[in-house]
């Protein structure tokens, strides 16, 4: 079986259009997102390894297979298996794959020149000035790294270089595929580095109304598109709580810390143990903050029958929040709370604030749900992952 599959992709890669073309692309992209199973898999590193005529091209299907399940450690060893064949480093679509890699990985977070990514991505684009993917390739490249940049407001001189070309490219690359709903995604944020946020909001609506829902992968690239719809918002907000603050006008700043819940929205509902309270506090605010409606014990009113309040709250919610630590674990409410919102058919989201060892009972009911690994990463990864899982099911 797997010969003739080896023997039919091999036919199929010397039929292919010049690797200057989008089509040559989109060919490959198609069959490698038909033939992805493990012996398919297996045949494109055998084709690889003999180092014939259409070894590229069968890392091509490599690549966009790890890269679209976003399997980043499989794509980073192949991506330096292939750096030591001349044959690949040499083709034009070798140095875009290592540019997409660059930034679609974590790999952009250890990268220490950034302009010269750039100058890089920008160089392979002007040699293919018609093919939509890269110079789409270099508009992402810029925006992400602006987007990366921005906590230690170190992209304004990026973005004073960059922008204009990256726009320009980004509305070719538009012009040219205008079916295509990820330009418009970057295209809405780029222009949210000038605050053109009105515009950005309507670019993200018009990508998502163009996705094509048959893809494979249509509900992950719908979530990127809430995800960056939500950062957007979320600028857009706390610009406007600065400059409120810069006024003098003080209420809305100060109700951030308080209006979590409003009874009128989808939310998500957050069990957690009472020695976990200051970083729930903190996660619920920051949760506020990227307009999602949240809510925990911290609105019981004195007086109020809490067990029936807690009950009526977690069959409402959208999304049940696990905050999972030693103590929490342990707690007899926190797990009175998971079995109710697991009988009720609730979408879990455990979310690991310590290392922690579950109890067997805990482990079997959310081990099959994926969960986020907090005290491992970066505030700016966390809420990253946070707002890929919340941005679909709250906003």
């Amino acid at each position: 079986m797997r010969n003739f599959f080896i023997q039919e992709a091999v036919q199929y890669f010397r039929g292919l259009p010049d690797e200057h073309t989008r089509e040559y692309e989109t060919a490959l992209a198609q069959y490698s997102t038909l033939h992805q199973s493990e012996d398919c898999i297996s045949s494109y590193w055998e084709i690889m390894k003999r180092d014939m005529d259409v070894s590229f091209e069968a890392f091509y299907c490599l690549e966009h297979i790890y890269r679209h399940n976003r399997d980043y450690s499989d794509l980073k060893s192949l991506i330096q298996c292939a750096e030591r064949n001349i044959h690949f480093t040499s083709r034009l679509s070798f140095k875009h794959i290592r540019i997409m890699y660059s930034v679609h990985s974590d790999a952009i977070q250890e990268i220490l020149d950034y302009d010269e990514l750039l100058h890089s991505a920008y160089d392979n684009a002007k040699e293919v000035p018609d093919h939509p993917g890269f110079l789409h390739t270099f508009a992402n490249a810029f925006v992400t790294i602006c987007e990366k940049c921005m906590p230690e407001n170190d992209a304004d001189d990026i973005i004073s270089q960059w922008y204009d070309i990256a726009l320009n490219y980004v509305n070719r690359a538009i012009e040219l595929e205008p079916t295509y709903a990820k330009f418009y995604s970057t295209k809405a944020r780029i222009v949210a580095l000038k605050r053109h946020f009105s515009e950005a909001t309507a670019l993200i609506l018009r990508a998502i109304d163009k996705e094509d829902s048959a893809k494979p992968d249509y509900s992950l690239l719908v979530g990127d598109y809430q995800y960056y719809r939500a950062m957007i918002a979320m600028r857009q907000y706390l610009l406007r709580v600065t400059k409120m603050q810069q006024s003098g006008k003080k209420s809305t700043a100060q109700n951030i810390t308080t209006a979590f819940y409003d009874n009128t929205r989808s939310y998500a509902f957050i069990s957690y143990a009472r020695t976990n309270r200051d970083e729930v506090d903190s996660l619920a605010q920051q949760l506020n903050l990227r307009k999602y409606n949240v809510w925990y014990d911290k609105d019981i009113i004195a007086g109020q029958d809490w067990k029936k309040k807690l009950g009526d709250r977690i069959i409402g919610c959208n999304i049940f929040i696990l905050v999972v630590s030693d103590d929490s674990v342990q707690s007899p409410n926190v797990i009175r709370e998971l079995a109710l919102a697991l009988s009720h058919g609730k979408a879990i989201l455990p979310i690991y604030i310590e290392d922690t060892l579950l109890p067997p009972d805990i482990e079997m009911d959310i081990s099959r749900y994926q969960a986020i690994q907090k005290f491992r990463m970066s505030d700016d990864v966390f809420y990253t992952q946070l707002d890929k899982a919340l941005s679909s099911i709250l906003l």
